[in-house]
């Protein structure tokens, strides 16, 4: 990798596009899981519809370990919007609770699902901690 005068890594991968690229806007993402991917499927809302009406117009396939690296992209380039520009706000019904308990029926099928519950329920706490206002608990601030 080349590097600029702050030090900074630079790539030398030269993109380029085809014929059909096509850009889109998408403010709904359905994400569909298997063991071998995640495809990530982009929506808009379309009120004309309805109130929850959503217009899927795009979708990605993603390997797991594209992901992880897509996931430290997205991080850092969150961060740096947010050091920019501010915490963005986050309303309450976008990020359903993790429950505390799982019940006992589905952890009979899954022995597994504890550690990914308390793994998601670690995320889930720590989003909140630094969302706030994300929390369907959360009771705005009188002025």
């Amino acid at each position: 990798m080349d590097k600029t005068a702050q030090g900074i890594p630079q790539s030398t991968i030269e993109y380029s596009r085809t014929d059909d690229f096509r850009e889109t806007y998408a403010n709904n993402v359905f994400l569909e899981s298997s063991f071998w991917d995640l495809k990530l499927i982009f929506g808009h809302t379309d009120q004309s519809l309805g109130p929850n009406a959503i217009i899927q117009n795009l979708a990605v396939t993603l390997s797991w370990s594209q992901l992880k690296v897509l996931k430290y992209f997205l991080d850092s380039h969150l961060i740096a919007h947010e050091v920019q520009n501010g915490r963005i706000h986050i309303i309450p019904t976008l990020i359903p609770p993790v429950p505390n308990q799982i019940p006992p029926e589905l952890l009979k099928q899954n022995p597994q699902l504890g550690d990914i519950h308390i793994d998601l329920k670690a995320m889930y706490d720590a989003f909140i901690k630094a969302n706030p206002e994300a929390s369907p608990d959360y009771v705005k601030p009188k002025k």
